[in-house]
């Protein structure tokens, strides 16, 4: 069942609270719950319940356009002394993995304009689907 939703506005407003939080982690408890949300929710089945590609796309653009954030979440959660393998943590490392992902895809090839990372971003998801990083209990040892 795909649902019919302006799903920009939503990642925006999710992001823009994970920006929020990370700028007062100093007053912050916990803040896993909503890293949480965008790997269980978001990123992992975003192709199945979001109506239609573009807003697939969206969501990675606004993934990748809030890195910055989503890094400072991961350091709030490592100074709160979270475990790493706890499921906040294990959320939000899926989530940088992702946009590490794309972020790299944009960076080489030197794209400067928003329409340019959307573009690179819909050729791959389109060519080679979402990237799903393998879980560390998945992965091989190097």
């Amino acid at each position: 069942m795909r649902l019919e939703y302006d799903w920009k506005e939503l990642w925006i407003s999710i992001l823009g609270l994970l920006s929020f939080l990370a700028g007062k982690f100093d007053t912050l408890l916990t803040t896993g719950g909503v890293g949480q949300l965008i790997a269980d929710l978001a990123i992992s089945g975003a192709d199945s319940f979001l109506p239609t590609p573009q807003s697939v796309h969206e969501l990675v653009y606004e993934l990748v356009r809030n890195s910055g954030p989503l890094a400072r979440h991961k350091e709030v959660l490592d100074t709160l002394g979270d475990s790493p393998d706890s499921p906040g943590n294990e959320a939000l490392r899926y989530t940088l993995e992702v946009t590490l992902f794309y972020s790299e895809k944009i960076g080489s090839t030197g794209a400067k304009e928003a329409s340019d990372a959307l573009r690179i971003i819909v050729q791959e998801v389109e060519l080679n689907g979402l990237h799903s990083p393998t879980s560390t209990a998945d992965r091989k040892p190097s």
